[in-house]
């Protein structure tokens, strides 16, 4: 910590508030995904975000599960043959206490681990309708 904060001073951050505003929007760092292990232990981004949601072998992260279940609870409740439409109020009951990326992450989560396809909208798609306010009922 002290080679940091020297690295920080000599680049203008003096202030232990600048500090501190640095440590909070580094990642938080933990081992690297292996051949055995292919998903990585939870990082925390400074928008608030986490992850990576997907291992490196494309399955769910499992040490993400406990934090999307509390972040989006109705998505992580659908089953694997849930409905367009109770995918989509799901989505829409989530995304008022939840920011866009988290319920996104936490659909791209579900999609990962019962194969959606065909009829279910994908995780990119999902998003941008969010942006756009086109799912919901906003735009």
């Amino acid at each position: 910590m002290r080679d940091r904060n020297l690295v920080l001073v000599s680049l203008g951050f003096a202030s232990s508030s600048a500090l501190a505003m640095l440590a909070m929007l580094a990642p938080v760092a933990h081992a690297a995904p292996s051949a055995k292990n292919p998903c990585p232990a939870v990082k925390t981004y400074a928008n608030g975000t986490f992850g990576p949601i997907l291992c490196t072998n494309g399955k769910p992260n499992p040490y993400v599960l406990n934090r999307l279940m509390e972040a989006a609870p109705s998505i992580m409740a659908l089953p694997a043959n849930a409905t367009s439409s109770a995918i989509t109020e799901s989505v829409c009951s989530d995304v008022k206490s939840a920011s866009n990326p988290l319920v996104v992450n936490a659909y791209t989560y579900q999609y990962a681990k019962y194969h959606w396809s065909g009829a279910n909208i994908t995780p990119g798609k999902l998003g941008s309708l969010l942006i756009n306010e086109d799912m919901c009922g906003d735009g």
